[in-house]
């Protein structure tokens, strides 16, 4: 893990810019795919591991909120927005499928009947 007290590098220092722009505009955060391709960086993973540097340096806090996360920025307070009620309903329409898996053979009860003991739910 860094040090937090070292200072920002430069991509780190961008990704620290773009997330205290959003979080001035009230706007929700976006991924870290998104911000990936707005700044130039390898991929996603790079960015999680810059957002989890600015978390131990103590300049943003991350709050989830399902599979979305407000950022706050300590130093103003600033917020970035808070995800629509409307992506943590649930679809319409859709049954849920029974996955656990089967007490006597370990098969998925959703699993075709050829693989099933016959003891399946």
């Amino acid at each position: 893990m860094s040090d937090p007290s070292t200072p920002l590098t430069r991509l780190q220092q961008e990704v620290y810019d773009l997330i205290c722009v959003i979080a001035a505009k009230g706007r929700t955060m976006p991924s870290n795919g998104y911000i990936s391709d707005k700044i130039g960086t390898s991929g996603a993973t790079s960015v999680a591991d810059i957002i989890n540097r600015l978390i131990i340096s103590s300049l943003i806090e991350v709050e989830r909120v399902g599979y979305a996360r407000i950022v706050t920025i300590t130093q103003t307070g600033e917020r970035t927005g808070t995800p629509d009620e409307v992506d943590h309903q649930p679809i319409q329409g859709l049954k849920y499928a029974n996955r656990e898996p089967c007490f006597h053979c370990g098969v998925r009860a959703d699993a075709a009947a050829e693989f099933k003991c016959g003891e399946c739910r």
